[in-house]
């Protein structure tokens, strides 16, 4: 057996993992990132799905023909990605999973697109390791001074010049690419699998050995009560190019950590009044630091007020519980109810759920999946028209409701919700007044999707009647379980 690498990348509908990928590539490579072996799947948007304008811009899909030419269902690609992926890990000793901002966006889609789907996206933790190339970016944009500081092309209003460590920046300074980035998958997941070799070749550092994490000796597990209060730097990159420095560095106090997560107090931002409290994943997140405790006098006097504030926290408190929509938050299902969608979705049983977010799941498992023409047709349009109604007509909440920092600073979070069917075509139509022929082209393509769709046609008249997100038609979080669970 032997050690492989599985860089990958995902293009979907929307920033939010409620919408859905419509082209994905998976390349295997060995230690050495030479290519092993290939997986990529064109995905049919769905008809709970209305893409948004900034996800079709910045993939660059005609939604026209992306429909005529790709063949898989999200059903059909997510089971060959998942089989794919199994026999991959069953086959090699350990396997690392690779891409670029993923552990920022890519891994949350997966999870959520396999999960809705009865899938598991849980590997054991002996057998598979994720990494992402956009944090040893970071890094080396941090210790390294021979590494590119590449300008960002976003013109600001208020004069600044920005540091870009976007992949199409970085590769463009390392000539690795030359023009601009295609944002196709297979395109992308080559380009990261090239910088993962430069940055091998060049600066000495593999992305398989790569650990972001650098905190650790201040919570080891003899030492967390004993340093809880304490105050280190956490150190990023200074975008702001037109200062001198190149690393900025924020003093973060440690609350308390468990196996998995830390708790941390951002104290610049605790002094400005602003919410302070940070998680960070041991396994995976980053926090590069020296581990030097901060001795400033103002420092710590303003530490001492951060802790008495925060003297409740802990990391079995910090997390309560989400009160957005389930595809918004997936990780509230668990593993058994995991299982069951499996066995009801792949393997005919019974439906056995006990959690109303499961059900929901499954029931828009069902409606994604139903086969026009059935027995069941009336009731599946009532139930595909209430489920437009839910979430395109304001009623989807994103916001994951009162944390426990907001509990304890007694304040009101700001509420969000998926946008109405109107506010996606003032999207569109705003997107085009500044638009290239091109961007006409792939944003006209995308408003006739919308009109359409299923969606449209069963609920358009309906949302086109709000005025504004005040006026949304209230079909509540139950009755959409309700209408698509049975």
């Amino acid at each position: 057996m032997s050690n492989i690498c599985i860089f990958y990348d995902l293009e979907t509908t929307d920033k939010n993992a409620i919408g859905q990928i419509i082209n994905l590539s998976f390349i295997v490579t060995d230690h050495n990132f030479n290519v092993l072996e290939e997986f990529a799947r064109d995905i049919k948007i769905g008809r709970l799905q209305l893409p948004s304008a900034g996800a079709i811009l910045a993939n660059r899909t005609n939604v026209t023909e992306h429909q005529k030419t790709a063949t898989k269902t999200e059903r059909e690609a997510l089971f060959e990605l998942w089989t794919f992926l199994d026999s991959q890990i069953k086959k090699h000793k350990l396997v690392t999973l690779v891409g670029f901002n993923n552990l920022g966006f890519d891994q949350n889609f997966l999870r959520t697109s396999f999960i809705r789907n009865g899938l598991n996206p849980y590997y054991p933790r002996s057998k598979v390791n994720e990494a992402d190339l956009f944090l040893l970016t970071q890094y080396l944009s941090l210790t390294d001074g021979s590494f590119p500081r590449p300008k960002s092309k976003k013109l600001r209003k208020d004069g600044k010049i920005k540091l870009s460590l976007s992949l199409e920046a970085v590769t463009t300074e390392l000539n690795l690419l030359t023009g601009k980035q295609t944002h196709q998958s297979r395109d992308d997941v080559l380009l990261t699998i090239e910088l993962a070799r430069t940055y091998k070749e060049k600066f000495n550092q593999s992305i398989i050995d790569f650990n972001p994490y650098q905190a650790g000796k201040i919570h080891e597990h003899e030492s967390i009560k004993g340093n809880r209060g304490s105050v280190i730097n956490l150190f990023e990159p200074e975008y702001d190019l037109l200062k001198s420095e190149t690393i900025s560095k924020t003093p973060y106090m440690f609350l308390d950590s468990n196996y998995r997560y830390s708790i941390w107090a951002d104290l610049n931002s605790f002094e400005k009044g602003h919410k302070s409290l940070r998680m960070c994943k041991i396994d995976q997140g980053a926090f590069f630091t020296d581990c030097e405790l901060i001795e400033d006098p103002k420092i710590l006097e303003l530490s001492k007020l951060a802790l008495k504030k925060y003297e409740k926290v802990t990391a079995k408190n910090y997390f309560g519980i989400t009160e957005c929509d389930i595809e918004q938050f997936i990780y509230r299902i668990d593993f058994d109810h995991i299982a069951a969608l499996n066995k009801v979705i792949w393997q005919g049983e019974r439906a056995d759920l006990k959690m109303e977010d499961a059900k929901k799941i499954l029931g828009r498992y069902r409606l994604a999946n139903y086969e026009l023409n059935g027995k069941q047709e009336d009731v599946y349009r009532t139930r595909l028209k209430n489920y437009a109604l839910y979430r395109y007509g304001g009623n989807l909440r994103f916001d994951k409701g009162m944390d426990t920092e907001d509990k304890i600073l007694e304040r009101t979070p700001r509420a969000y919700t998926h946008p109405t069917f109107n506010e996606l075509i003032a999207e569109i139509d705003s997107a085009k007044k500044d638009a290239s022929k091109d961007d006409e082209t792939l944003l006209g393509a995308l408003k006739d999707f919308y009109y359409q769709s299923e969606i449209y046609q069963l609920a358009g008249k309906e949302l086109e009647g709000l005025s504004s997100k005040t006026e949304s038609l209230k079909v509540s979080d139950t009755n959409e379980i309700q209408s698509g669970a049975s």
